[in-house]
Order: C-alpha cells, then structure tokens, then sequence
C-alpha cells in the first residue's frame, strides 16, 4: 500500500479538488502551495488505498482523536468535513503526508510551541485552520497581503486588481471565527444560541481589534460574515453541512435551537449538484427530497434500511471495479464520490432510526449516552458490511446521526 515519489503513479482523480500532487511534494509543498508539515513523510496512493490503511502502516489509528488529528493537521484538505474533502475517497497519484507516532513538531502559537488538534470544518470556500491560533496566523497573511496590493506602485493603465485579496480576507476572517466558535463549544457543549452569538462577536471584535485593516471594514460586511460563521457552526451541531447548498438558497438567520433549523420552514433548498430537498415546518431538511443526492435517504424502517446500506455498499464496489482506461474511465472520480456519499445518508439513516428505537428503550440516557451508542451501531454496520465501509464514515455519521437524534428529544 502506498509507494514512494519515485514511484508515484499519474494522479487518476478530479483535478478540481485540492489535493497534493507529486511536483508539489517533490517542491516540498501542501495541497495549495503552504510549506509541508516538518517530520511527516510523503506518500503517493495507489490504487486500493485508504488513509485508515496507510496511517496504520506507520503504526497509527485513524481511530485515535490524536492521530487523526495530526493526520488532519498535515493534510488540510481533508480537515473540512464540511466543506473539506471526503476522506473516504483518495485517489491514486495523490500524495498524503503521514508521520509515524510521537510528539507533533513544534508550532508557533502556544507557550510549547505546539498546538491542540481541534479539526476545522470551515464552510465551501471558506479559509479554514486546524486551531484558532493557525486560524488567527492566516487571518494576518491575508490581511498583510492585501495591503501589500494596495500599497503597490502600479504602472500607468493597470487598474486596481485588490477584490480577490480582499474577498480572501473576509474569508480568513470567517474560517476564523469559526474555529473559534467550534474551539469554544468543546469547552462549553451545552452553550445557548446567545452566548453562542456573543462569543463569535468576541472573536470578530478581536480581529479588528488586533488590524487597522480589518477595522476599517464596514459594519455591514463584517457582521454577514461573523452571522455566515455562526450559521455554520450552528448548523453543524444539528449535523447539517451548508457546504452542500448551492448559492442563493434562502438560510435562516441563526443562530438555531433545537426547534428552529438552518432553513426557512416549508421552502425548498437547492443542492449544488442542481436535485432539491423539502424543508419540514421546524426549519429541518425533510429526509429523501426529490434529487438523487438529496441529504438523506428516507427508509422508516429499520431493515429498509439496512436493505439501503447494502445496496449503497454494492453501489461502492461497483464504481470502484470501474476500468481505469478506456471511455468510461473519466466518470470514474465522480462515480466513486457519489457512490461514497450515498454510503455515508444511508449509514447515518440507519444510524438514526435504530438510535431512536433506542432512546425509546432509555428514556432517561444523556447525550453522551446518546452519541456513545451511536458509536456502537455504526461499528455493527462495518463489521456486517465489511471494510467496504470506512471507518471514518461511521465515526463522522455516527457524530450526525447522534446529534440530529438528541436535538429532536
């Protein structure tokens, strides 16, 4: 499993995507150009692979908070499961960063030099960062970038091109404020949506508080962007990836509850992918839609759906037997994706409704009770489907499906 750069084969996945490719780890690069994580080793997938595989050949555990988080520190493009790459599908030629166990490299920030493994799952578009104080680092390049373009000297008929280093900044500036928030709700699980609201103004007020750049911005643009981030980060404790609604789509204006969804009651939503999905009358998608990605499949029973695991599991297999040559062959990325997130609805759909049979039979269970046992149906699914199924799948449906659970008790 894996192989050296040498022996990096041609990369065979959408070139849209970010991800690592051969001449940038042989350049010493990330997936966008940042400089690679000190102490971690360069390793092309082959076909096959997986990341649980390939951590487990340097003696890690995907299972392991630390290790995954350090996996996910390295490898940025996959630290957004909600707007990052789906860790479930890596393609051949792709080049992961992996280090074997011990201390993580010393990092700038903390009185140690290193940093807490906190994952940030900004939204589509939306710089993002592993802590609040890799998150904070970046809001500063921006900002000094794009002074630096203001500040240019330029030639005579060369306009002012400072919209995109601008637009960049008021992304770093809401990836921030979500990791903050997401930082803040570790140590607080049970704030309410206002502290909630006034922890994220705090952070926006720290960050223009600490540039004069970022204070001379409007009132107006500042608050949109600290209200995206709460939406966000909201919407993801209610196990919601916004990432996956396409531009436009009317979103309330959070921060939620547990009776108050992401979306206006009874509207439509528009996925990316152009398929559609109801809105229930507390503000909740409605499970199936109309569109074959719709959020999630809509079985209301328990062997449906296990028949609809199967079945999506079957899907999975399928796409990966696709030929690697030949006409087909360009489908094959974007087969592989689909195939894999419809694995993932119907997991968490039968996550979900035998979780629910469950509180049923312990009224009195608490949330952690609640996710813990969540935990424990998603590793029954693997071990009946088979590794077919990726253990970060069942963690991450596993988390969805317990806190859409808990939020309807």
């Amino acid at each position: 499993m894996g192989t050296n750069l040498a022996s990096a084969p041609p990369y065979a996945g959408n070139p849209n995507v970010s991800f690592t490719s051969r001449e940038e780890a042989l350049a010493g690069k990330g997936p966008e150009g940042q400089p690679a994580p000190e102490g971690a080793t360069p390793v092309a997938v082959t076909r096959g692979d997986t990341i649980s595989g390939l951590m487990a050949q340097a003696g890690l555990d995907w299972n392991n908070p630390e290790h995954r988080a350090q996996f996910l520190a390295d490898n940025p493009q996959f630290a957004d499961a909600a707007g990052g790459r789906n860790p479930d599908l890596i393609w051949p030629g792709e080049v992961l960063y992996v280090r074997t166990p011990g201390p993580a490299p010393d990092q700038p920030g903390d009185d140690n030099g290193g940093t807490d493994g906190v994952t940030d799952r900004t939204s589509d578009g939306v710089d993002g960062a592993s802590t609040l104080v890799q998150a904070s680092a970046q809001t500063d390049r921006r900002i000094e970038a794009l002074d630096q373009a203001r500040s240019a000297d330029l030639p005579p008929g060369i306009g002012d091109e400072t919209g995109e280093q601008t637009q960049a900044v008021f992304d770093a500036i809401q990836g921030e404020i979500e990791t903050g928030l997401r930082e803040y709700l570790v140590a607080h699980p049970d704030a309410s949506p206002t502290e909630l609201r006034s922890e994220a103004q705090r952070l926006a007020a720290a960050i223009q508080g600490r540039s004069q750049t970022a204070a001379s911005f409007d009132n107006a643009s500042m608050d949109f962007r600290t209200q995206q981030a709460i939406d966000n980060v909201s919407a993801e404790q209610a196990g919601i990836d916004l990432g996956r609604v396409a531009p436009g789509t009317e979103v309330r204006d959070g921060p939620y509850t547990e009776t108050s969804g992401p979306f206006e009651p009874g509207a439509t939503i528009t996925l990316r992918d152009g398929s559609t999905v109801a809105i229930d009358d507390r503000g909740y998608p409605h499970p199936g839609g109309t569109g074959e990605q719709a959020l999630r499949p809509n079985p209301q029973s328990v062997a449906q759906a296990q028949a609809n695991v199967g079945d999506a599991v079957d899907g999975v297999v399928a796409a990966e037997r696709m030929p690697d040559t030949g006409p087909t062959a360009a489908d094959k990325p974007g087969t592989l994706s689909a195939s894999h997130g419809a694995l993932g609805d119907a997991v968490q759909r039968e996550i979900e409704l035998r979780l629910a049979q469950w509180c049923e039979e312990n009224p009195t269970a608490t949330d952690a009770d609640v996710a813990a046992q969540a935990t424990a149906i998603g590793q029954q699914i693997r071990e009946r489907e088979g590794d077919v199924v990726p253990a970060s799948t069942v963690e991450y449906r596993a988390a969805a499906a317990a806190n859409a659970v808990n939020a309807g008790r």
